[in-house]
């Protein structure tokens, strides 16, 4: 029998409380340093002990980006997610994770049809939809998001950047900036 939280249960070891909020106080430091592999492990552990945490998945997901670790990522949102809600949530995330592992149309899919309206208008949807109608050789509109995003979205400094470069690498530029 548990004792109050942070206390130890009848056998003198740690709570499960106890013991999961030691390892969120861990993932936290973690992921303020910058440390994904241990970000993950600690992730890792928790999903160990509560499985379906929605804020281990997501650390883990976000772990698993930042290491590279596409399909792992992928993999995760299909297979560990069970709640609907929490999918959607991650539905970017794993389009991207998809969109890095080479599987254009499924991405491309999953980015129209699984992710809120509130996301597919987000700028990062916006330049991820615009990467993948470009490797899917639909370069028209590709150009028609950039010039979007360019357009409506010019005092985003990194936006502007992006989106300049990406137009000049097709050799188009934009014929009005409003």
């Amino acid at each position: 029998m548990s004792s109050w939280r942070g206390g130890k249960d009848a056998g003198g070891e740690p709570s499960v409380d106890a013991q999961l909020e030691d390892l969120f106080t861990k993932l936290s430091q973690a992921a303020e340093q910058g440390s994904h592999k241990r970000a993950l492990k600690c992730a890792d552990d928790v999903l160990k002990i509560s499985p379906g945490d929605a804020d281990a998945i997501r650390c883990r997901v976000t772990a698993l980006i930042e290491l590279q670790r596409f399909a792992d990522c992928a993999a995760t949102i299909e297979k560990d997610v069970a709640d609907d809600a929490l999918r959607r949530d991650l539905a970017f995330e794993r389009a991207y994770a998809l969109y890095k592992c080479g599987k254009v149309d499924e991405s491309l899919r999953i980015l129209q049809t699984e992710t809120s309206q509130d996301e597919r208008e987000s700028t990062r949807a916006m330049q991820l939809e615009a990467q993948l109608m470009h490797r899917a050789g639909r370069h028209g509109e590709a150009a028609t998001i950039y010039e979007a995003l360019f357009r409506d979205r010019a005092d985003d400094v990194e936006v502007v950047v992006a989106v300049d470069e990406r137009l000049v690498r097709r050799g188009g530029i934009p014929t009005k900036v409003t």
